[in-house]
């Protein structure tokens, strides 16, 4: 007769996780529940994962409580840090590595052959807190002489990894930005599109920095005593049965470690130097003010963008057939957490009912007068 399994007892019975699916497919889905399962059974706690549209929701509802956990993409996670809304768990990793490449990709056929035939071309991006979908390939580009507030004909966010390759092989952009990791010898070992039905359809043009993986992160307030044990949990999953096949089919990786805050610190550099630039509008990255308490409770932060630099706003939920160029959009406010609730009160998932979608746009600024060209990579 086996020997029961000694559990250490936290005061948290149920913990909601959030993570961004904004199209997320059936197979997706239900590799998700999986994933549940395996993490609520090594943990002995409830978990409940809810799939949301986009990494600003994401980070929104952790921001203020609402959620416990969160699977947060590296921007997201560097602003929401800085202001100590949340504590790491643990980053991804994959074949021992844990980092990975911004690429930008073209079609198969497309004769591009530098970041200068870029010019004049239809961009996509995923997400403006997406590290290697839309922030460091921002940043490349303007090293290369390329002020991407001003080089193309259009932009557009689509959400999603899948749905920049797919918008890319099927002509509705001529170019895109992802994510890669790259061999020894310089050659892609791994990218968005090599696994997919489009991997013959695009191409590498480019292939750019050292980005941080995604991190797990908890709720700052969240009772310490679950938070060790979830750390826990999740650094065990590669060691148990299918527990590898299970990180693979949600997060591309095969393991987790605890992250190396030392990286996002030099992501976070070069993303607060973009910003100093007027490349881009990032919540966390540059100065801010908080408005005085009126008594009411409901307290703000009001991100507050360089005059010279027009915002680039969020969107609740992007979809690619809804998002339009030069639509100026409002400053982003970002509600502050609310006090938090007691540790044994259980948690309940956030409600599914959600307004309904707007577009998102991007809204070219004017260059910096003083813009000095640097001659392109050759790849």
């Amino acid at each position: 007769m086996s020997r029961p399994i000694q559990r250490t007892r936290s005061e948290v019975d149920l913990v909601v996780m959030g993570y961004s699916a904004p199209d997320a497919s059936p197979e997706a889905r239900r590799s998700m529940t999986d994933f549940t399962i395996l993490l609520s059974q090594l943990a002995m706690i409830d978990v409940s994962i809810t799939a949301l549209p986009s990494y600003e929701r994401v980070a929104q509802l952790i921001f203020k409580g609402e959620i416990d956990l969160a699977w947060l993409s590296p921007i997201p996670y560097i602003s929401l840090a800085r202001r100590k809304a949340v504590v790491p768990i643990v980053s991804h990793h994959r074949g021992g590595d844990a980092h990975y490449q911004g690429a930008i990709i073209v079609g198969a056929t497309s004769r591009a052959r530098t970041l200068a035939n870029l010019k004049g071309k239809r961009a996509a991006w995923v997400d403006r807190h997406s590290a290697s979908g839309f922030v460091m390939p921002r940043v490349e580009l303007w090293e290369a002489g390329i002020d991407p507030r001003t080089a193309f004909s259009s932009q557009k966010f689509y959400g999603s990894h899948d749905a920049v390759v797919r918008a890319v092989a099927e002509g509705k952009a001529d170019f895109g930005a992802t994510y890669a990791r790259i061999a020894p010898n310089g050659s892609v070992k791994h990218g968005s599109w090599t696994q997919t039905q489009y991997a013959h359809q695009v191409r590498a043009l480019a292939t750019f920095g050292e980005i941080p993986s995604d991190v797990i992160a908890a709720r700052a307030d969240l009772d310490p005593k679950a938070r060790e044990i979830i750390t826990k949990a999740f650094l065990r999953m590669a060691k148990v049965t299918h527990g590898k096949q299970v990180i693979a089919g949600v997060f591309g990786a095969d393991d987790f470690r605890r992250a190396d805050l030392d990286s996002y610190e030099r992501l976070r550099n070069a993303a607060a130097g973009a910003v100093e630039d007027g490349l881009l509008e990032l919540d966390g990255f540059e100065d801010s003010s908080v408005d005085d308490d009126d008594g009411s409770g409901d307290r703000t932060m009001e991100i507050r963008p360089r005059a010279r630099a027009e915002s680039i706003s969020d969107a609740d939920v992007i979809e690619e057939e809804d998002i339009e160029v030069e639509v100026e959009r409002p400053k982003l406010v970002v509600p502050r957490p609310q006090a938090p609730r007691p540790a044994a009160q259980p948690k309940k998932a956030a409600a599914s009912s959600r307004p309904a979608v707007k577009p998102t746009a991007v809204r070219a600024s004017p260059p910096r007068p003083a813009v000095k060209p640097v001659s392109p990579r050759k790849f």
